[in-house]
């Protein structure tokens, strides 16, 4: 699709890994993506770390990217290199870099702001909205004055919404959440004024807001959640032209398969080990989440079979239901299966007197669960 549509470079807002520590495969992976997509230094691809980073991590690959033409930001902390494959990348202070290529009628002006938690805050004195609206106002007004022909475009990961509180997409369920105590939320009217176009990650379906400037969220080229059932997806093709001339194009992938419009993640509940082995042989060319909600665990000779027949298989063992954890009883066998992040909240109910967990608890939860599934 790049070398399609003839990008002049590439935006990647966050999330450049699932996890802190990413394993070989996945750091490989990225490398050999990343070298196809610059095409030897000609396209300037820009990375900035997303709340599954470690941004410490992403920024040790900065020397190594800058001499393929990819930018790494983990921090704003770090010298900036001077080049970026065939283009000269100028640092103008505080996040904000000015790219020249020789291919290129005009520059580019980037506003880079990776994530960044509000526990790492330098002080307490202010909120996080506002510690990060000052820290965006002060690189624009202290760069050098550039031609009314240069764009500026924000690269920022971050959950935005009408105000603090009020979110103006869902996040993914299986998405680490930002919205904890509305502490991460953006208003969409925080963003600096004499933007081009803000360029969002953490939402993973397209959404492009208009205002005073677009600001869009290009959403995953791929689906990564079992949750995610959505039958398109796509990036954002910003056309950038002289005097802040924009235009935005959702170019869509097809996920699908035409004839069978299958997902390339299923997720099915079964009842029996008979249903179990049928799903397996099924469902050989996706990725498959089975939620067990059978009578009594699979035993580890079931899980063993069913796992050397399937190499993408997940199996999440949701075996009780609601009234049998809420009541201590019986349960109905029609009553609908619990997952397992169910069954911890009713778990949590029912020992502490119908106390309810809290956000940051389930989202501990969540992440020790997300590591137990992927070991």
């Amino acid at each position: 699709m790049v070398k399609t549509h003839q990008a002049h470079a590439v935006l990647v807002a966050g999330d450049v890994f699932d996890s802190p520590n990413p394993p070989a495969e996945a750091e490989a992976l990225f490398e050999e993506i990343t070298a196809e997509l610059t095409e030897e230094g000609q396209r300037p691809v820009i990375c900035i770390a997303g709340n599954h980073d470690s941004p410490e991590r992403i920024d040790a690959r900065r020397t190594w990217g800058s001499r393929q033409g990819i930018l790494m930001i983990g921090t704003l902390e770090g010298t900036i290199p001077s080049r970026l494959g065939r283009a000269e990348l100028l640092d103008l202070g505080n996040g904000l870099v000015e790219i020249h290529h020789p291919d290129w009628s005009i520059p580019l002006r980037l506003l880079l702001s990776p994530y960044f938690s509000p526990y790492r805050m330098p002080s307490a004195d202010q909120s996080f909205v506002d510690w990060l609206q000052q820290s965006w106002k002060k690189a624009l007004e202290s760069a050098p004055v550039s031609s009314a022909d240069t764009p500026t475009v924000m690269l920022t990961h971050a959950y935005v919404g009408l105000d603090s509180y009020v979110p103006e997409l869902e996040e993914d369920p299986e998405e680490k959440s930002l919205k904890i105590g509305g502490a991460q939320i953006i208003p969409l009217g925080a963003f600096p004024k004499g933007l081009s176009y803000v360029a969002l990650g953490h939402i993973h379906r397209a959404k492009v807001f208009e205002g005073d400037f677009l600001i869009g969220y290009s959403g995953s080229p791929l689906q990564y959640s079992f949750d995610d059932l959505e039958r398109e997806k796509g990036v954002l093709l910003i056309e950038l032209q002289a005097e802040n001339e924009i235009k935005v194009f959702h170019q869509k992938i097809a996920l699908f398969d035409d004839s069978s419009m299958k997902p390339l993640l299923f997720q099915k509940r079964v009842t029996s080990y008979k249903e179990a082995q049928e799903a397996v042989i099924y469902y050989q060319d996706h990725f498959l989440k089975l939620i067990w909600g059978g009578p009594k665990a699979l035993s580890p000779e079931e899980i063993s079979w069913l796992k050397d027949r399937h190499e993408r298989l997940f199996i999440e063992e949701g075996i009780f239901t609601r009234e049998a954890l809420l009541h201590d009883s019986q349960a109905p066998q029609e009553s609908r299966f619990f997952s397992l992040e169910e069954a911890f909240r009713a778990y949590y109910i029912q020992t502490n007197k119908g106390k309810e967990p809290s956000d940051l608890l389930m989202e501990v939860f969540r992440e020790v669960l997300r590591k137990a599934q992927s070991a």
